[in-house]
């Protein structure tokens, strides 16, 4: 049976932005859907968060999908580059995934300086999957358009452009995410 993860973002939990509406799309459709509480959601480390992972999708395998929104998306990555030799994973769909922010906030500089300043094993990574899918917005004010395309060119991943959906949370009026699920089902 296939099996998605779906991973919110800094700040969030599992009711959070579209996470919700995804989690019942999937399961209508015949997809058991995972979407944890990450750990110390309001300053991720990626220790707690890929640590979390290790044991939360313990056995990976293709019928397994991961689903990330912005940190979500990095600790996806960082999970990835952990797995043994010989495993992967189905697809891996990112939406507003970032190695930088801007616009940043005084007080989450510190939180955000580990993810932005730790490297990620990219060719261990994306050896781990099927596939790869980034999804931004124009008009995301904290994750830029190089910064998404750059996230896609090390992933050799399909990067798909929504117009005007902020950073994709509910403060942007993303409650529901249709191109995301029509992305996930198009691999059945």
């Amino acid at each position: 049976m296939k099996r998605a993860y779906i991973i919110h973002r800094w700040g969030g939990d599992s009711t959070s932005d579209w996470v919700p509406w995804l989690k019942e799309e999937l399961e209508a459709n015949g997809i058991a859907a995972v979407s944890p509480d990450m750990p110390n959601t309001d300053a991720p480390t990626i220790t707690e968060w890929t640590s979390f992972l290790l044991s939360l999708i313990a056995a990976p395998d293709t019928d397994t999908y991961l689903i990330g929104h912005s940190v979500g998306c990095q600790a996806i990555v960082r999970y990835l580059a952990q797995l043994p030799d010989g495993t992967s994973v189905g697809k891996v769909i990112l939406v507003a995934p970032w190695t930088e922010l801007t616009k940043i906030k005084e007080e989450s500089k510190e939180t955000a300086r580990q993810w932005v300043e730790t490297q990620i094993d990219w060719d261990k990574a994306r050896a781990h999957a099927k596939g790869f899918t980034v999804i931004y917005s124009d008009t995301d004010p904290l994750v830029s358009t190089d910064n998404a395309k750059y996230f896609a060119e090390k992933l050799g991943a399909n990067l798909i452009l929504e117009e005007n959906r902020g950073h994709f949370t509910d403060g942007d009026d993303v409650t529901q995410l249709p191109v995301l699920l029509t992305e996930i089902l198009s691999q059945e």
